[in-house]
């Protein structure tokens, strides 16, 4: 049993995409085997041993759990809030370029208003094309040539910008018909150099 799960664990740690869920099917089998040595443990333990490992089992728990659920990554929700109330005044002149790695907000599910967006794809390969490149990938690589050709000189730009603090340098150009009006916090330790510690919120001026 253990086995299995050192195995399944090892096998996940070499697949690039990784998200907890992968790993329910074993929490049956992981509790179990704590079950067992906790209670055979808890048999011979002193009282006072027995209180601290809860509590440390406890506090190991809802520590991350708050940290990871209320404060880590938040800013991909709290900036939807801010978006929602600058579509709602005036949703046919509002557009939205998201800047950002695909699947990073939760789009209309929290606007709740009809406005364009627009954001990175990252379509798999289901025509096995040779050389495919998905387009986050390939805005990444250059996001300025990604952007001038999309948004020729002479044509016309959204509304706002919305992309995540590390990527304003490299954008610069296309940002200086912009003015930031909101820097929302995300993470204290961004996972991937495409993600920052913060999500800006530029507006278009000319």
């Amino acid at each position: 049993m253990l086995g299995s799960i050192v195995f399944t664990i090892g096998v996940f740690s070499f697949v690039p995409h990784k998200e907890f869920r992968f790993l329910m099917p074993l929490l049956p089998l992981i509790f179990y085997i704590t079950s067992r040595y906790l209670a055979a443990w808890s048999r011979k333990a002193k009282e006072v041993h027995i209180w601290l490992v809860a509590a440390i089992l406890l506090i190991g728990n809802l520590v991350p759990m708050y940290y990871l659920g209320m404060v880590h990554q938040r800013g991909s929700l709290d900036v939807m809030t801010s978006l929602r109330d600058i579509a709602q005044k005036d949703p046919a002149n509002t557009s939205f370029l998201f800047l950002m790695p695909c699947h990073s907000t939760p789009m209309y599910s929290h606007l709740h208003v009809n406005v364009t967006l627009r954001y990175l794809t990252c379509k798999p390969n289901l025509n096995g094309t040779g050389d495919y490149v998905d387009e986050v990938t390939l805005f990444y690589r250059d996001p300025n040539a990604w952007l001038r050709t999309n948004y020729p000189p002479k044509g016309k730009l959204p509304s706002y910008i919305i992309t995540y603090d590390n990527l304003v340098p490299r954008i610069s150009d296309i940002l200086s018909r912009y003015k930031t009006i909101e820097e929302i916090f995300h993470t204290d330790i961004p996972v991937s150099t495409r993600i920052g510690r913060t999500i800006q919120i530029h507006k278009l001026q000319f």
